[in-house]
């Protein structure tokens, strides 16, 4: 996949408005879906993510009683062209357009995460997650800075990717916890 291609698969994000606004639950899963990716994951857990995600919604979206992580973890899928998939729930569900509630995620244990020909294009080719983020970023920007949501969601400039792993948990199975941490591309350098 070329660079343009995969900036094409970003280009025509949905998303919801509200009195005018889009909310910014899309632009934050898929932000927070590339940091993953800055660290060799690809499936992001609802059970993981569910509550780091209400605080960035909390944080950059306007306020509310009550927020809904699920709707955009589960709504990505529907985007076209398609970059997003969803495992670990039964495959019926999936043709659903209304996502399951929050619950049933995460006894399921639902994950999702991007295309295979997505995730292996960003991981061979590390400069282009934070190109794909920006692009995201600018044509759904959320309430606040380039810099703070990045930092919130813990995307990093100059990062080398670890080793390949699938899952959170395959990745913690894998490596002790203390080298899970991405690398500079500095540091690499430094001990070579």
């Amino acid at each position: 996949m070329t660079h343009e291609a995969l900036l094409a698969r970003f280009a025509h994000i949905r998303t919801w408005k509200r009195d005018g606004f889009e909310v910014p639950h899309k632009t934050l899963v898929l932000l927070l879906a590339l940091a993953k990716v800055q660290r060799g994951i690809r499936w992001l857990s609802f059970r993981t993510i569910d509550e780091p995600l209400k605080r960035l919604i909390e944080q950059f979206g306007e306020e509310r009683h009550f927020y809904f992580p699920e709707e955009p973890f589960w709504r990505l899928k529907n985007d076209k062209p398609h970059f997003w998939d969803i495992r670990n729930v039964h495959a019926g569900i999936l043709q659903d357009i209304d996502p399951p509630g929050e619950l049933e995620l995460c006894e399921w244990d639902a994950q999702a995460g991007f295309t295979d020909d997505v995730y292996d294009a960003l991981y061979r080719n590390p400069q282009w997650v934070l190109d794909v983020a920006q692009a995201i970023y600018s044509a759904h920007p959320v309430g606040g800075s380039r810099e703070d949501v990045f930092r919130a969601v813990g995307l990093k400039a100059g990062v080398v990717l670890p080793a390949r792993a699938e899952s959170t948990c395959a990745l913690a199975e894998r490596r002790p916890a203390a080298a899970a941490e991405p690398v500079s591309a500095r540091a690499v350098l430094q001990r070579g």
